[in-house]
């Protein structure tokens, strides 16, 4: 395996991924606020309502926060011993 390290972004309201990412040796390196995909996201829905706090809403958009999380190759293969 050729690559030295491995970079992913992963939203602050996954958390379940972000648990898996973490268990696999990644480390957040980065947390910043993204434009989030989806416009039209239902703001009194209950998945909505359960993670608002990792929403941002200004004028007509709405943001999330974003961990970017690294894993080392040292650190890969270390998790597989």
């Amino acid at each position: 395996m050729k690559m030295r390290r491995m970079y992913l972004e992963v939203a602050e309201f996954n958390q379940r991924a972000y648990t898996v990412y973490k268990k696999m040796g990644f480390k957040p390196v980065a947390y910043y606020l993204d434009e989030f995909f989806d416009s039209n996201l239902d703001l009194n829905g209950s998945h909505y309502l359960d993670v608002k706090s990792n929403f941002v809403i200004t004028d007509k958009k709405i943001y999330n926060y974003i961990y970017k999380m690294k894993l080392n190759k040292k650190d890969f293969f270390r998790r597989l011993q």
